[in-house]
């Protein structure tokens, strides 16, 4: 089976943007907190997470010329921040889903905005994707963010489970207006379905992406002691010619299982 393609060996798909960018200029806010949020969420500043944003700059600033001498000059760049001036996209394929932002969305009848993530505690928070920006923080690689609209996630008011045991979010109520954003590999996408009797409430729907699997791993040295459920040559034998069908194939069986395989009789001639 060497070098046919299957889902066992597929190719990862292309993660980025889906369409061309625009260059803009976001707000003081936008950038601060784009700003703490990288800080917040790059290994780097691990140490400094506990501390106020103005803190963990200063923090890094200390060091800066440590840092130079160390050969670690992205410290000193993500102390200084993002630059006001990014580059914004209306798509993005990430963890084979293909985002939209929901001014595509609002022109389309599919839907592909919708947004599902873990955050603190472990807690599914549930939103919709409203911009996909490209920062750069000095000379250092640009960043991708998902800018979200977070759902309300106090029970009963802003989320519930219904008597069909189904998930639902109140879409008007909005919570974290001031923490938007996320990296698109934390990023998961849902479907909203709007309850027919509540105008305010949408059904969650979650799914998989299309070509991926749940693939049984099984170690190696376990399926050599069970060599019964390989397929060794002498467990096949030919089953004679008065079992031969209409279109000349023949009929091979493998033994213990009972499994039978149709071989074309043309393929038993090649050597």
């Amino acid at each position: 089976m060497d070098g046919i393609e299957s889902k066992l060996n597929r190719p990862l798909r292309y993660e980025g943007p889906t369409v061309a960018g625009t260059s803009c200029y976001i707000s003081a806010e936008e950038v601060y907190q784009a700003h703490r949020f990288v800080l917040f969420n790059i290994e780097k500043c691990y140490a400094l997470f506990c501390k106020p944003l103005n803190m963990i700059v200063q923090s890094i600033n200390v060091n800066i010329n440590k840092a130079n001498t160390n050969g670690e000059e992205d410290i000193f760049f993500l102390a200084s921040g993002p630059k006001p001036n990014v580059i914004t996209y209306k798509g993005f394929f990430m963890n084979d889903y293909n985002f939209e932002i929901t001014y595509v969305d609002n022109l389309c009848v599919t839907q592909n905005s919708g947004i599902a993530t873990i955050r603190e505690a472990e807690e599914i928070f549930y939103g919709t994707l409203e911009m996909v920006l490209e920062v750069t923080f000095g000379n250092l690689p640009p960043i991708h963010l998902f800018n979200c609209n977070w759902y309300d996630m106090k029970e009963g008011s802003g989320w519930l489970v219904d008597d069909h045991k189904f998930t639902m979010v109140n879409t008007t109520k909005r919570c974290f207006a001031d923490k938007p954003f996320i990296f698109p590999s934390q990023a998961q996408q849902v479907f909203y379905s709007m309850d027919p009797l509540k105008s305010d409430w949408s059904i969650i729907n979650r799914w998989k992406p299309r070509d991926t699997y749940d693939i049984l791993t099984i170690e190696v040295g376990r399926v050599e002691a069970h060599d019964e459920v390989l397929l060794r040559k002498e467990d096949v034998v030919g089953m004679g010619l008065d079992t031969m069908i209409e279109n000349s194939d023949v009929v091979w069986v493998r033994k213990k299982l009972g499994i039978t395989v149709q071989v074309d009789e043309r393929l038993l001639n090649l050597t």
